[in-house]
């Protein structure tokens, strides 16, 4: 008979040819489904919880001081969601943190947030390097100028958010991308790292030098400093996104990096400790920022803003170095990869984290 199979139980060719598709098709829907679930609900992996608490300090960030400024008889606050010309796009970037954060949670996408991140990473470290020059961004009728400005908590939260959203989606693209590549999950350096970038971050609210004049006292931190400023803030934050990478991904590049990044860190906080004419080269300062001191004696006294970065600096190096040591002594323990018999035991080459 046409279409039919000979013999017991035959059944029309086309029939069971169409069930064995129907069934392919339903094992690699069940395979799909089961690797989304994987993905859904893995939240041990250390580069989503990274970046899901970034977005997290990002958002707390915008209710905090971002900048408060100081004259002889008046003083300000600049909280983001409170202050007029800035609260919609606070809260816009509330909401947009919102979703990137509940999209990487939920469904394991890490592209809304990474793009949100990138932006919030710009905005913020302008602001953290140029300090009391980047109040410009501020409308002159919530800040006036010629005031005494500075940064306040906020910036310094909002960074470490947009570093700790940076380092996570990008290492959950990582993950998602290439096959074995996977980078460290839970464990003691992830709560290292992210310390030791909190402190590099909090470094730069240390004060370099004092003002006094008359009735005004005024803490004045590196970014007043031109130059020796510039170069310490941009090292401070390389430092800081090192400190977390390092933590997130095991790549010996990285560990060089921190390494050479702690020491220049240290070397400069030492110029800072070193340098005679700090005060002099903050006299500008006074006169472009602070202008409503220009009849008054000032007077500068030095603080120990540079011991804090010295020391920041210094523990980003031993940290790097430290994860130097254990990985190579890892590498040499019997317990690790074995260094015995060429013939016998063999490492597997371990493949680098990034496909470069």
């Amino acid at each position: 008979m046409d279409g039919v199979r000979l013999g017991s139980g035959a059944r029309p060719y086309w029939n069971s040819g169409r069930s064995r598709r129907n069934l392919a098709a339903a094992a690699n829907d069940r395979t799909r489904r089961d690797q989304f679930d994987d993905v859904d609900l893995d939240l041990r992996s250390g580069p989503k919880l990274a970046a899901i608490s970034g977005a997290l300090l990002a958002i707390t960030s915008v209710f905090l001081p971002w900048f408060h400024a100081a004259g002889l008889d008046r003083a300000y606050t600049v909280v983001p969601v409170a202050t007029p010309g800035l609260k919609g796009v606070a809260w816009l970037e509330v909401l947009l943190l919102l979703a990137g954060a509940a999209l990487l949670a939920t469904k394991g996408v890490p592209s809304l947030l990474g793009c949100i991140g990138a932006l919030w990473f710009n905005l913020t470290m302008t602001i953290w390097i140029f300090g009391s020059k980047a109040s410009t961004l501020v409308p002159d009728s919530v800040l006036p100028g010629g005031l005494a400005v500075g940064l306040g908590l906020g910036t310094d939260v909002a960074l470490v958010g947009a570093l700790l959203i940076m380092a996570g989606t990008v290492m959950t693209l990582v993950e998602q991308t290439w096959e074995g590549r996977s980078a460290i999950k839970l464990g003691w350096q992830i709560p290292a790292g992210v310390t030791i970038a909190v402190a590099l971050v909090v470094a730069r609210e240390a004060a370099w030098l004092h003002l006094d004049a008359d009735r005004f006292g005024w803490d004045i931190t590196i970014d007043a400093v031109p130059l020796l400023g510039e170069a310490l803030l941009i090292m401070l934050v390389i430092g800081a996104l090192i400190a977390i990478m390092v933590s997130l991904v095991s790549h010996p590049w990285l560990r060089v990096a921190g390494l050479a990044v702690g020491a220049i860190i240290a070397v400069i906080s030492l110029v800072g400790v070193l340098a005679q004419d700090l005060s002099d080269n903050v006299a500008r300062w006074v006169t472009d920022e602070a202008s409503f001191l220009a009849d008054h004696n000032v007077r500068l006294s030095r603080s120990a803003g540079p011991y804090y970065s010295l020391a920041a600096g210094t523990i980003l190096a031993s940290y790097s170095l430290a994860l130097i040591v254990l990985r190579a002594r890892a590498q040499s323990s019997p317990d690790g990869w074995s260094t015995g018999s060429q013939e016998q035991n063999v490492a597997p080459p371990i493949p680098p984290p990034f496909p470069f």
